[in-house]
């Protein structure tokens, strides 16, 4: 793609990529400012400050920010990466103006960030009652251990209750400064005037390096079992262990793999076509290893909700799918099938000015190149049956699984041997949580 990269003296990355089939543009920000930097004292102001950014600046009240942007018809919003903004081309001027004002002086009012910090412990509260959101949580613990992810990405209830606007504050002065931003502007514009705009907002702008904390590699947690009993009628389970980063050089093999595995579409993969439709021993159930790879390692992990009598068979076969796809290659129907999907989502997911617009930072933020759309559709298209098998004996873990459930107390596994149901698993081949 015929992205225009350059770096402002002060070390802000922009990169312009002109779209001119709509009259819209496209904004948006990416810091490294992460729930990964937080301790477990302050966890969740990474994403308080980011909500924050979009909550009123110096300039403008939270109140004035939004009439700015309904009177243009526009959008704004943020997260803990930064803002981002989408205008009419006409409205370029305004759009940017309100974005610099978001990265660079968010005011932090005392009455938004309060009103801010309910909603964040109302989403907390009911997280905590969402039981795919438990499992997740204690599965995060035990595969992540000391590592923040270990934690909710929105924190805790009670390290959220401290958090105060002068927390928020000091967390944007560390990590919003010039030389960890990167801002992308794709849509209607003309490349040259949307890099003399971006240096006229934010040339101005100085601030110190930042020094980020060290954080150790999370080790390959051992194997464990962990129930969480509650009153529902429903199990629900997930099942992995630690996964890849974004650049792991077997990323695209494992895209496909995902496909063949657990995420096919219309439930072709291997796990919904034996377990749920030929097998009926689960109401949902997926699996993936890629979905999560980010700066950390992410995980490989696999969720099902069953009935209580159902889960250790249902660990059982999803075990056996494991060793299969660890020993022997997959069809190639089902590679040519997860190919197809999967390439045929890659022009869906840069569809839009700002579905690119994030794209953008990310290709630049893991040095994947500009080209990487057709880079990773070579690499797709060259993926063969063996590369799965092969990538699968190495990432997946059947020594190491981590299984994590809630709902009633299962019902104990039948004596083996009968017909219809299989032994009670090892701790063999399973997946595992969400990054945040």
């Amino acid at each position: 793609l015929p992205v225009d990269a350059r770096t402002l003296p002060n070390g802000l990355k922009v990169f312009v990529l002109p779209r001119r089939e709509l009259p819209i543009v496209a904004l948006d920000c990416f810091a490294e400012a992460g729930a990964r930097f937080e301790t477990a004292q302050n966890a969740g102001v990474a994403g308080l400050t980011g909500q924050m950014l979009s909550e009123g600046t110096t300039k403008r009240t939270f109140g004035e920010v939004a009439d700015a942007i309904e009177q243009v018809a526009g959008e704004i919003g943020s997260d803990a990466t930064g803002p981002s903004v989408e205008v009419l081309s006409k409205d370029f001027a305004l759009g940017l103006e309100l974005f610099a004002d978001a990265i660079r002086r968010p005011a932090f009012r005392a009455d938004d960030f309060d009103r801010k910090q309910k909603e964040a412990l109302s989403e907390i509260e009911k997280e905590e009652e969402d039981p795919e959101f438990q499992i997740s949580r204690k599965f995060r613990e035990i595969v992540y251990g000391k590592h923040p992810f270990s934690r909710s990405a929105r924190g805790t209830r009670t390290s959220v209750s401290r958090l105060t606007a002068d927390d928020c504050r000091a967390w944007h002065a560390k990590y919003f400064v010039p030389s960890n931003i990167r801002i992308s502007i794709v849509g209607d514009v003309d490349v040259e005037s949307a890099h003399r705009a971006a240096a006229k907002a934010f040339g101005d702008w100085a601030g110190p390096a930042v020094e980020f904390p060290k954080i150790p590699a999370p080790p390959q947690a051992a194997a464990a079992r962990v129930h969480i009993p509650t009153e529902r009628e429903q199990i629900y389970m997930v099942a992995g262990h630690l996964g890849i980063s974004r650049t792991d050089p077997d990323y695209p093999v494992l895209r496909v793999f995902d496909g063949v595995f657990g995420t096919g579409s219309g439930f072709t993969d291997r796990l919904s076509r034996r377990i749920r439709d030929a097998e009926g021993l689960a109401y949902t159930v997926y699996a993936t290893i890629a979905a999560d790879a980010g700066a950390e390692r992410g995980t490989f992990h696999a969720m099902a909700g069953l009935e209580p009598e159902k889960l250790d068979r249902v660990l059982g076969e999803i075990r056996e799918e494991i060793d299969r796809i660890r020993s022997a290659p997959p069809t190639e129907g089902e590679l040519a099938g997860a190919k197809a999907v999967l390439l045929g989502e890659l022009a869906f997911a840069l569809e839009t000015n700002g579905r690119l617009a994030v794209a953008i930072l990310e290709w630049d933020r893991f040095g994947l190149g500009f080209d990487y759309p057709a880079k990773f559709r070579r690499a797709v298209e060259a993926v063969t049956a063996d590369d799965v098998r092969r990538a699968a004996e190495k990432h997946l873990h059947p020594d190491r699984i981590v299984v994590v459930t809630t709902g009633p107390t299962p019902t104990p596994a039948k004596p083996p041997g009968k017909p219809t149901e299989k032994p009670p698993a090892k701790p063999p081949g399973k997946k595992a949580g969400k990054q945040p």
